[in-house]
């Protein structure tokens, strides 16, 4: 499992603080982390800014004993509970599942994952954003039984519900108090694991299980092992730029998302230092001021930002100063507005594309050093992947990541030249003069086949339309018909303004969209659609719209502009 043969750039080559771990596999994520505290122990691994906005450091040593209290908390409550006949739970013997459903700061979070695997159990990180029925159902499929769950008042309604739901099915599930980052963080004495309660995850073992959005379905658990995990945490000796010492401004993130609990392994991997927002019950939400202050208070120099984060922060001048100051601002799992992303690198605002996703966990490079401003929209494909771009329609190609020594993606569903492959099921648009640089332009399975054939990409449509300021959102329809239709949700201004009237607000908007598009892909005024007020498009954790089940429920409103236009014609 070793790739330091293949290794472009060695993290940490010139600073004499960091100690390199062995990244061969022989060491665990938990272990990484252990090894720091034993050669580093007062290097920083996490950072916030406190009510003072004052940095505050956590060290490798802090954070050890952290994981060990976690650790001893998630045996201890394992301990206690019966199974039957067979007495108590052995838990050194066989791997479970132990769940997080919790509205928790991401240090509290991640050092309660980190803890999970020290027991030498799978970690599963799960949205609040779930409902009750998406919380059973992950529970479920990934045959989880243990919990730990926040003690507000949300997260009890969620997981008491799903267990309902669960307990219908005959299926016992343990529901355990997430602990507070005071009592992971006491500065009471050290904790000391019995190892004999621990255990070694066997090699191809899931340590880590995530899930994805569930944008057309119920969300789906992904699961990694430890080489799949520390391929994560070497990612950055794939790129161009030693990022050992850098602080990596991760404020607005969520921990059960890839791009967060994948950070986990950057930071002993790579010697990087991980900002958060301050520790705190309930957590703090990372509004735009608050984020920034903090991305500012804790001298982040690379920050990673959902794209709603960033344009609010493009429509405050005021932040622009601050925004200057950052080396890189990546931002991925949705597209940032091109007008408002031109309108920052115009300002130079270095803002950068990444790409990644459950499945396969980082698939940009990080980080690359010779992108231009203007190319802001496109990434580079890592090199410890090994990618197969599949021409499609419209100059397109279909996004594949194929199993290699250096990148095992977590699902695999395809073959590519006779190799075991991942379907991103994303379309991707090779740049002009750039041939190793690519942008997202929508996905296979949002392509909308019209009655003779014709095929619209329907996302570069909808950025369109939701540029217009009254626009929330917007999904186009029309598989199997002869025209194309769209939704259309009106912005929170716009609320009490009637469907007729929204629908001439916004026609000028949908006539732009119509002189970019093909002449089978226009939008005839008849088809605009407007959501009721009662029945708003159902969005992921990640905020964009769940396409299918959106359509699906406004199936009979669709069938019914279609009714009309045609009795018209």
């Amino acid at each position: 499992m070793s790739h330091s043969t293949s290794f472009r750039v060695l993290q940490g080559a010139s600073d004499r603080s960091y100690c390199r771990p062995p990244l061969d596999g022989s060491l665990t994520i938990p272990e990484l982390y252990l090894h720091q505290a034993l050669h580093t122990p007062e290097r920083t691994v996490f950072v916030y800014a406190d009510e003072y906005h004052t940095r505050q450091d956590v060290t490798y040593s802090d954070t050890a004993q952290a994981m060990n209290r976690a650790a001893k908390i998630v045996l201890d409550h394992l301990d206690s509970l019966p199974t039957g006949k067979h007495g108590h739970i052995a838990t050194n013997q066989s791997p479970m599942k132990v769940a997080i459903l919790a509205l928790a700061d991401n240090i509290t979070f991640g050092t309660m994952i980190l803890g999970i695997m020290r027991c030498g159990h799978t970690a599963f990180p799960i949205s609040p954003l779930n409902s009750a029925a998406a919380v059973a159902h992950l529970i479920r499929t990934t045959d989880t039984r243990h919990v730990f769950v926040s003690s507000d008042p949300s997260m009890q309604k969620l997981a008491q519900g799903a267990r309902e739901m669960l307990v219908q099915d005959g299926l016992q599930v343990h529901l355990m108090p997430m602990p507070h980052f005071e009592v992971l963080y006491s500065s009471e004495s050290e904790t000391v694991l019995d190892e004999k309660r621990l255990r070694k995850p066997e090699r191809g073992e899931p340590v880590l299980i995530l899930h994805t959005s569930g944008s057309t379905s119920y969300p789906k658990p992904t699961y990694s092992n430890t080489q799949q995990y520390i391929e994560y945490g070497t990612t950055p000796y794939f790129g161009e730029v030693d990022m050992c010492g850098y602080c990596m401004g991760m404020q607005a993130l969520a921990m059960f998302h890839i791009m967060a609990a994948g950070s986990l392994a950057w930071a002993p991997c790579s010697g990087m230092t991980l900002a958060f927002l301050r520790p705190s019950s309930p957590p703090i939400r990372p509004t735009p001021d608050i984020a920034l202050e903090s991305i500012m208070s804790t001298q982040s120099e690379i920050v990673v930002a959902p794209p709603i984060l960033i344009e609010a922060w493009a429509n405050k001048p005021a932040y622009i100063d601050s925004l200057k100051r950052l080396k890189r601002i990546f931002y991925g799992g949705a597209p940032v507005r091109r007008e408002v992303g031109t309108q920052l690198v115009q300002e130079g605002i270095r803002l950068t594309s990444g790409y990644g996703m459950t499945e396969i966990g980082y698939g940009t490079m990080i980080v690359s050093a010779d992108v231009s401003l203007e190319d802001w929209e496109y990434f580079a494909l890592s090199p410890h992947t090994e990618p197969a771009l599949v021409p499609h329609e419209g100059g397109l190609h279909e996004l594949f990541f194929l199993e290699c020594t250096t990148h095992h993606p977590s699902v695999i569903d395809s073959t590519i030249n006779g190799k075991p492959a991942f379907a991103t099921k994303d379309l991707v648009e090779q740049h002009a003069t750039r041939p190793d640089l690519w942008r997202l332009s929508g996905r296979v399975d949002d392509q909308i086949a019209l009655k003779f054939g014709e095929k619209t990409n329907p996302v570069p449509l909808e950025s369109t339309i939701c540029v217009d300021p009254n626009v929330a959102a917007a999904v186009m329809f029309g598989i199997g018909r002869l025209q194309n239709g769209v939704l259309v949700q009106p912005a929170h201004s716009q609320k009490n303004l009637d469907a007729t009237a929204f629908r001439e607000l916004i026609w000028p908007t949908i006539e732009k969209c119509n002189e970019i598009a093909p002449s089978h892909s226009r939008i005839p005024q008849e088809l605009v659609l407007v959501t009721s007020p009662g029945k708003p498009m159902e969005l992921t954790s990640k905020g964009n719209v769940r396409r299918q089940s959106t359509l699906n429920a406004y199936a009979a409103e669709i069938e019914d502009v279609y009714g009309k236009l045609s009795s018209n014609a």
